[in-house]
Protein backbone atom coordinates (compact mmCIF):
# COMPACT_ATOMS: atom_id res chain seq x y z
CA UNK A 1 0.00 0.00 0.00
CA UNK A 2 1.08 3.58 -0.62
CA UNK A 3 1.54 6.08 2.19
CA UNK A 4 -1.62 7.90 1.10
CA UNK A 5 -3.76 4.74 1.29
CA UNK A 6 -2.28 3.77 4.66
CA UNK A 7 -3.10 7.21 6.08
CA UNK A 8 -6.63 6.90 4.68
CA UNK A 9 -7.14 3.55 6.46
CA UNK A 10 -5.69 4.97 9.65
CA UNK A 11 -8.41 7.63 9.66
CA UNK A 12 -11.02 4.84 9.62
CA UNK A 13 -9.50 2.56 12.30
CA UNK A 14 -7.63 5.02 14.52
CA UNK A 15 -9.24 8.21 15.80
CA UNK A 16 -6.87 11.19 15.83
CA UNK A 17 -6.76 11.21 19.63
CA UNK A 18 -4.99 7.83 19.55
CA UNK A 19 -2.69 8.51 16.62
CA UNK A 20 -1.16 11.77 15.25
CA UNK A 21 -2.48 11.45 11.69
CA UNK A 22 -2.10 15.17 10.75
CA UNK A 23 1.65 14.93 11.42
CA UNK A 24 2.10 12.13 8.88
CA UNK A 25 -0.18 13.88 6.36
CA UNK A 26 2.04 16.96 6.63
CA UNK A 27 5.23 14.90 6.20
CA UNK A 28 3.75 13.13 3.18
CA UNK A 29 2.76 16.46 1.48
CA UNK A 30 6.29 17.79 2.03
CA UNK A 31 7.72 14.77 0.25
CA UNK A 32 5.29 15.14 -2.68
CA UNK A 33 6.43 18.70 -3.45
CA UNK A 34 10.05 17.96 -2.67
CA UNK A 35 12.72 17.85 -5.40
CA UNK A 36 14.97 15.52 -3.47
CA UNK A 37 16.52 12.81 -5.63
CA UNK A 38 15.86 9.92 -3.17
CA UNK A 39 12.24 10.90 -2.48
CA UNK A 40 11.02 7.33 -3.00
CA UNK A 41 13.43 6.09 -0.35
CA UNK A 42 12.16 8.73 2.08
CA UNK A 43 8.54 7.79 1.28
CA UNK A 44 9.39 4.16 2.11
CA UNK A 45 10.98 5.23 5.40
CA UNK A 46 7.86 7.29 6.23
CA UNK A 47 5.65 4.34 5.34
CA UNK A 48 7.65 1.99 7.63
CA UNK A 49 7.55 4.49 10.47
CA UNK A 50 3.76 4.86 10.12
CA UNK A 51 3.28 1.07 10.13
CA UNK A 52 5.58 0.59 13.13
CA UNK A 53 3.80 3.28 15.14
CA UNK A 54 0.44 1.91 14.10
CA UNK A 55 1.46 -1.59 15.17
CA UNK A 56 2.74 -0.29 18.51
CA UNK A 57 -0.51 1.61 19.02
CA UNK A 58 -2.58 -1.49 18.26
CA UNK A 59 -0.48 -3.62 20.63
CA UNK A 60 -0.92 -1.03 23.35
CA UNK A 61 -4.72 -1.08 22.87
CA UNK A 62 -4.66 -4.88 22.87
CA UNK A 63 -2.73 -5.08 26.14
CA UNK A 64 -4.92 -2.44 27.77
CA UNK A 65 -7.99 -4.43 26.74
CA UNK A 66 -6.46 -7.62 28.15
CA UNK A 67 -5.55 -5.91 31.43
CA UNK A 68 -9.09 -4.56 31.73
CA UNK A 69 -10.48 -8.07 31.08
CA UNK A 70 -8.10 -9.59 33.64
CA UNK A 71 -9.14 -7.01 36.22
CA UNK A 72 -12.82 -7.77 35.57
CA UNK A 73 -12.20 -11.51 35.84
CA UNK A 74 -10.20 -11.00 39.04
CA UNK A 75 -13.04 -8.97 40.54
CA UNK A 76 -15.58 -11.64 39.54
CA UNK A 77 -13.34 -14.37 40.98
CA UNK A 78 -12.95 -12.49 44.26
CA UNK A 79 -16.71 -11.94 44.45
CA UNK A 80 -17.31 -15.67 43.87
CA UNK A 81 -14.62 -16.58 46.40
CA UNK A 82 -16.02 -14.33 49.13
CA UNK A 83 -19.51 -15.62 48.38
CA UNK A 84 -18.22 -19.19 48.65
CA UNK A 85 -16.50 -18.38 51.95
CA UNK A 86 -19.74 -16.98 53.38
CA UNK A 87 -21.57 -20.12 52.30
CA UNK A 88 -18.80 -22.23 53.83
CA UNK A 89 -18.99 -20.36 57.16
CA UNK A 90 -22.75 -20.85 57.27
CA UNK A 91 -22.41 -24.52 56.36
CA UNK A 92 -19.66 -25.05 58.96
CA UNK A 93 -21.99 -23.73 61.64
CA UNK A 94 -24.83 -26.00 60.55
CA UNK A 95 -22.77 -29.13 59.80
CA UNK A 96 -20.30 -28.79 62.67
CA UNK A 97 -21.84 -31.79 64.46
CA UNK A 98 -20.93 -33.99 61.49
CA UNK A 99 -17.48 -32.98 60.39
CA UNK A 100 -14.50 -30.82 61.33
CA UNK A 101 -12.91 -31.13 57.90
CA UNK A 102 -13.14 -27.82 56.12
CA UNK A 103 -12.19 -29.33 52.76
CA UNK A 104 -15.19 -31.63 52.71
CA UNK A 105 -17.53 -28.71 53.40
CA UNK A 106 -15.83 -26.60 50.72
CA UNK A 107 -16.61 -29.26 48.09
CA UNK A 108 -20.08 -29.65 49.55
CA UNK A 109 -20.89 -25.94 49.29
CA UNK A 110 -20.20 -26.06 45.53
CA UNK A 111 -22.41 -29.11 44.94
CA UNK A 112 -25.72 -29.33 43.16
CA UNK A 113 -27.57 -29.64 46.45
CA UNK A 114 -26.22 -26.43 48.00
CA UNK A 115 -29.74 -24.95 47.81
CA UNK A 116 -31.14 -27.59 50.20
CA UNK A 117 -32.40 -26.19 53.47
CA UNK A 118 -29.98 -27.47 56.10
CA UNK A 119 -31.78 -25.72 58.94
CA UNK A 120 -33.42 -29.04 59.89
CA UNK A 121 -29.96 -30.28 60.89
CA UNK A 122 -29.43 -27.20 63.04
CA UNK A 123 -32.84 -27.80 64.61
CA UNK A 124 -32.02 -31.38 65.62
CA UNK A 125 -28.52 -30.43 66.73
CA UNK A 126 -30.11 -27.97 69.17
CA UNK A 127 -32.52 -30.67 70.34
CA UNK A 128 -29.62 -33.04 71.06
CA UNK A 129 -27.84 -30.34 73.06
CA UNK A 130 -31.07 -29.58 74.93
CA UNK A 131 -31.94 -33.23 75.66
CA UNK A 132 -28.79 -34.37 77.44
CA UNK A 133 -30.34 -37.77 78.22
CA UNK A 134 -30.64 -38.52 74.50
CA UNK A 135 -27.04 -37.43 73.93
CA UNK A 136 -25.83 -39.65 76.77
CA UNK A 137 -27.81 -42.60 75.41
CA UNK A 138 -26.38 -42.08 71.93
CA UNK A 139 -22.83 -42.03 73.30
CA UNK A 140 -23.46 -45.19 75.35
CA UNK A 141 -24.82 -47.02 72.31
CA UNK A 142 -21.97 -45.65 70.24
CA UNK A 143 -19.32 -47.21 72.46
CA UNK A 144 -21.29 -50.31 73.48
CA UNK A 145 -19.29 -52.61 71.26
CA UNK A 146 -16.06 -51.21 72.63
CA UNK A 147 -17.23 -51.65 76.25
CA UNK A 148 -17.88 -55.35 75.69
CA UNK A 149 -14.53 -56.14 74.09
CA UNK A 150 -13.05 -59.50 75.05
CA UNK A 151 -9.80 -59.91 76.96
CA UNK A 152 -6.72 -61.58 75.53
CA UNK A 153 -3.31 -62.61 76.81
CA UNK A 154 -0.46 -60.29 75.97
CA UNK A 155 3.23 -60.27 76.90
CA UNK A 156 3.95 -56.99 78.71
CA UNK A 157 7.06 -55.41 80.22
CA UNK A 158 7.20 -55.14 84.02
CA UNK A 159 9.69 -53.34 86.28
CA UNK A 160 10.22 -54.65 89.82
CA UNK A 161 12.16 -52.61 92.44
CA UNK A 162 13.98 -54.80 95.02
CA UNK A 163 15.88 -53.72 98.17
CA UNK A 164 19.54 -54.85 98.32
CA UNK A 165 22.34 -54.68 100.95
CA UNK A 166 25.22 -52.49 99.70
CA UNK A 167 28.74 -52.61 101.22
CA UNK A 168 29.92 -49.18 102.39
CA UNK A 169 33.64 -48.95 103.18
CA UNK A 170 33.20 -45.52 104.68
CA UNK A 171 31.31 -46.97 107.62
CA UNK A 172 33.35 -48.65 110.46
CA UNK A 173 30.76 -50.91 112.04
CA UNK A 174 32.55 -54.25 111.56
CA UNK A 175 36.27 -55.34 111.67
CA UNK A 176 36.89 -57.75 108.86
CA UNK A 177 40.71 -57.92 108.61
CA UNK A 178 43.93 -56.12 107.82
CA UNK A 179 44.89 -54.36 104.60
CA UNK A 180 47.38 -51.84 103.25
CA UNK A 181 46.52 -48.13 103.34
CA UNK A 182 47.79 -44.81 104.73
CA UNK A 183 44.98 -44.40 107.32
CA UNK A 184 46.93 -43.39 110.47
CA UNK A 185 43.82 -43.73 112.69
CA UNK A 186 43.70 -47.51 112.16
CA UNK A 187 47.44 -48.18 112.01
CA UNK A 188 48.76 -51.46 113.48
CA UNK A 189 51.13 -50.94 116.45
CA UNK A 190 53.88 -52.86 114.66
CA UNK A 191 54.14 -50.11 112.06
CA UNK A 192 54.74 -47.48 114.79
CA UNK A 193 57.94 -49.24 115.86
CA UNK A 194 59.57 -48.02 112.65
CA UNK A 195 59.35 -44.47 113.98
CA UNK A 196 61.64 -45.32 116.97
CA UNK A 197 64.70 -45.79 114.79
CA UNK A 198 65.98 -43.02 112.48
CA UNK A 199 66.98 -45.66 109.93
CA UNK A 200 63.55 -47.34 109.72
CA UNK A 201 61.73 -44.01 110.02
CA UNK A 202 62.36 -43.38 106.31
CA UNK A 203 60.80 -46.77 105.55
CA UNK A 204 57.68 -45.70 107.46
CA UNK A 205 57.33 -42.50 105.39
CA UNK A 206 57.89 -44.42 102.17
CA UNK A 207 55.12 -46.92 103.02
CA UNK A 208 52.85 -44.03 104.04
CA UNK A 209 53.39 -42.34 100.68
CA UNK A 210 52.75 -45.60 98.83
CA UNK A 211 49.68 -46.42 101.00
CA UNK A 212 51.29 -49.68 102.10
CA UNK A 213 51.03 -49.32 105.87
CA UNK A 214 49.31 -52.23 107.60
CA UNK A 215 45.94 -50.95 108.95
CA UNK A 216 42.76 -52.44 110.32
CA UNK A 217 40.00 -52.96 107.68
CA UNK A 218 36.42 -52.15 108.62
CA UNK A 219 33.18 -52.57 106.68
CA UNK A 220 29.68 -51.11 106.92
CA UNK A 221 26.39 -51.75 105.09
CA UNK A 222 23.67 -49.57 103.58
CA UNK A 223 20.35 -50.50 102.02
CA UNK A 224 19.90 -49.66 98.35
CA UNK A 225 17.49 -50.53 95.57
CA UNK A 226 17.79 -52.05 92.13
CA UNK A 227 15.37 -52.37 89.21
CA UNK A 228 14.63 -55.68 87.58
CA UNK A 229 13.02 -55.65 84.12
CA UNK A 230 11.10 -58.72 83.09
CA UNK A 231 8.22 -59.80 80.85
CA UNK A 232 5.02 -61.41 81.98
CA UNK A 233 1.68 -62.51 80.55
CA UNK A 234 -1.30 -60.31 81.38
CA UNK A 235 -4.95 -60.11 80.33
CA UNK A 236 -5.65 -56.97 78.30
CA UNK A 237 -8.60 -55.76 76.23
CA UNK A 238 -8.46 -56.65 72.55
CA UNK A 239 -7.56 -53.68 70.38
CA UNK A 240 -10.59 -53.78 68.13
CA UNK A 241 -11.96 -51.02 65.96
CA UNK A 242 -15.44 -49.75 66.79
CA UNK A 243 -17.93 -51.65 64.70
CA UNK A 244 -20.57 -50.46 62.23
CA UNK A 245 -24.04 -49.32 63.31
CA UNK A 246 -27.37 -50.48 61.90
CA UNK A 247 -30.48 -48.58 63.04
CA UNK A 248 -33.99 -49.93 62.51
CA UNK A 249 -36.50 -47.17 63.26
CA UNK A 250 -40.26 -47.66 63.37
CA UNK A 251 -41.97 -44.99 61.22
CA UNK A 252 -45.51 -46.27 61.62
CA UNK A 253 -48.48 -44.13 62.64
CA UNK A 254 -48.32 -45.36 66.26
CA UNK A 255 -44.96 -43.58 66.58
CA UNK A 256 -46.45 -40.21 65.67
CA UNK A 257 -45.91 -37.39 68.18
CA UNK A 258 -43.45 -37.67 71.06
CA UNK A 259 -42.09 -41.12 70.04
CA UNK A 260 -41.34 -39.74 66.55
CA UNK A 261 -39.62 -36.72 68.09
CA UNK A 262 -37.44 -38.95 70.32
CA UNK A 263 -36.70 -41.46 67.53
CA UNK A 264 -35.56 -38.80 65.05
CA UNK A 265 -33.47 -36.97 67.63
CA UNK A 266 -31.80 -40.18 68.78
CA UNK A 267 -31.13 -41.26 65.18
CA UNK A 268 -29.62 -37.87 64.49
CA UNK A 269 -27.35 -38.13 67.55
CA UNK A 270 -26.17 -41.67 66.72
CA UNK A 271 -25.60 -40.88 63.05
CA UNK A 272 -23.57 -37.86 64.04
CA UNK A 273 -21.32 -40.06 66.22
CA UNK A 274 -20.98 -42.60 63.40
CA UNK A 275 -19.95 -39.98 60.85
CA UNK A 276 -17.49 -38.31 63.22
CA UNK A 277 -15.90 -41.67 64.10
CA UNK A 278 -15.96 -42.75 60.42
CA UNK A 279 -18.01 -45.83 61.24
CA UNK A 280 -20.24 -47.41 58.63
CA UNK A 281 -23.87 -46.65 59.36
CA UNK A 282 -27.05 -48.08 57.82
CA UNK A 283 -30.54 -46.75 58.53
CA UNK A 284 -33.63 -48.91 57.96
CA UNK A 285 -36.98 -47.16 58.40
CA UNK A 286 -40.00 -49.42 58.42
CA UNK A 287 -43.79 -49.33 58.65
CA UNK A 288 -45.60 -51.72 56.29
CA UNK A 289 -42.58 -51.54 53.97
CA UNK A 290 -38.95 -50.57 54.45
CA UNK A 291 -36.70 -47.82 53.19
CA UNK A 292 -32.91 -48.04 53.54
CA UNK A 293 -30.28 -45.36 53.76
CA UNK A 294 -26.51 -45.88 53.52
CA UNK A 295 -24.94 -43.10 55.59
CA UNK A 296 -21.27 -43.83 55.08
CA UNK A 297 -20.55 -41.33 52.31
CA UNK A 298 -20.81 -37.80 53.74
CA UNK A 299 -21.77 -35.92 50.55
CA UNK A 300 -24.40 -38.45 49.51
CA UNK A 301 -25.75 -39.17 52.98
CA UNK A 302 -26.79 -35.77 54.29
CA UNK A 303 -29.48 -34.96 51.69
CA UNK A 304 -31.09 -38.35 52.37
CA UNK A 305 -30.80 -37.81 56.11
CA UNK A 306 -32.58 -34.47 55.73
CA UNK A 307 -35.39 -36.24 53.82
CA UNK A 308 -35.72 -38.74 56.68
CA UNK A 309 -35.86 -36.02 59.32
CA UNK A 310 -38.51 -34.01 57.47
CA UNK A 311 -41.11 -36.65 56.58
CA UNK A 312 -43.88 -37.62 59.03
CA UNK A 313 -44.40 -41.11 60.45
CA UNK A 314 -47.52 -42.95 59.25
CA UNK A 315 -48.85 -46.36 58.21
CA UNK A 316 -48.92 -49.77 59.86
CA UNK A 317 -46.11 -51.75 61.52
CA UNK A 318 -44.22 -54.77 60.20
CA UNK A 319 -40.75 -55.16 61.76
CA UNK A 320 -39.85 -58.49 60.12
CA UNK A 321 -38.69 -57.03 56.75
CA UNK A 322 -36.50 -54.53 58.62
CA UNK A 323 -34.91 -57.27 60.75
CA UNK A 324 -34.38 -59.45 57.69
CA UNK A 325 -32.71 -56.53 55.94
CA UNK A 326 -30.48 -55.94 58.99
CA UNK A 327 -29.50 -59.62 59.15
CA UNK A 328 -28.81 -59.63 55.41
CA UNK A 329 -26.65 -56.51 55.76
CA UNK A 330 -24.63 -58.13 58.55
CA UNK A 331 -23.56 -60.83 56.08
CA UNK A 332 -21.56 -58.18 54.21
CA UNK A 333 -17.93 -57.84 55.31
CA UNK A 334 -18.37 -54.11 55.81
CA UNK A 335 -21.09 -54.66 58.42
CA UNK A 336 -19.70 -57.65 60.31
CA UNK A 337 -19.96 -57.39 64.12
CA UNK A 338 -22.37 -54.46 63.91
CA UNK A 339 -24.31 -52.80 66.69
CA UNK A 340 -27.97 -53.14 65.72
CA UNK A 341 -30.44 -50.77 67.39
CA UNK A 342 -34.22 -51.03 66.95
CA UNK A 343 -36.24 -47.96 67.94
CA UNK A 344 -39.96 -48.73 68.20
CA UNK A 345 -43.00 -48.78 70.47
CA UNK A 346 -43.08 -52.53 69.62
CA UNK A 347 -46.81 -52.49 68.91
CA UNK A 348 -46.42 -55.18 66.25
CA UNK A 349 -46.93 -58.86 65.46
CA UNK A 350 -44.60 -61.54 66.81
CA UNK A 351 -41.42 -62.18 64.86
CA UNK A 352 -41.34 -65.50 63.01
CA UNK A 353 -39.07 -68.28 64.24
CA UNK A 354 -36.86 -68.29 61.14
CA UNK A 355 -35.95 -64.61 61.63
CA UNK A 356 -35.31 -65.25 65.35
CA UNK A 357 -32.89 -68.06 64.47
CA UNK A 358 -31.01 -65.81 62.06
CA UNK A 359 -30.74 -63.12 64.76
CA UNK A 360 -29.38 -65.65 67.26
CA UNK A 361 -26.84 -66.79 64.69
CA UNK A 362 -25.69 -63.18 64.26
CA UNK A 363 -25.33 -62.80 68.03
CA UNK A 364 -23.03 -65.83 68.09
CA UNK A 365 -20.79 -63.94 65.63
CA UNK A 366 -20.39 -60.93 67.95
CA UNK A 367 -23.24 -58.82 66.58
CA UNK A 368 -24.96 -56.84 69.37
CA UNK A 369 -28.72 -56.21 69.25
CA UNK A 370 -30.24 -53.36 71.29
CA UNK A 371 -33.76 -52.02 71.53
CA UNK A 372 -35.25 -48.71 72.64
CA UNK A 373 -38.91 -48.66 73.57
Amino acid sequence: LSVRKIIKKMKIYNPEKDFNIPFFQYEYKKLKISNVKNVNKQKLALKNEILERWEANLLKKKYLTLLKRIDEERKNLCDDLYDQIEKLKKMMKILQPFTNECGRLWDLSKGLWQTIDFSILEYYAQLVEKESAIQDLAEILGRMHQAEDELEEELINETVIKPIKVIDHAQKSELVGIHESNDINYLLPIELTNLDDPITELIFYQKFAEKKLLTYQFLGHNWGYEEEHRKKLAMVAKKTKKGPIIICVDTSGSMHGTPEYIAKTLCFAILRIALLEQRSCYLISFSTSIQTLELTDFNKSLPKLIDFLTFSFHGGTDAVPALREAVQKIQEKKYEKSDVLMISDFIMDQIDSNTEKRILKCKENDTKFHSLI
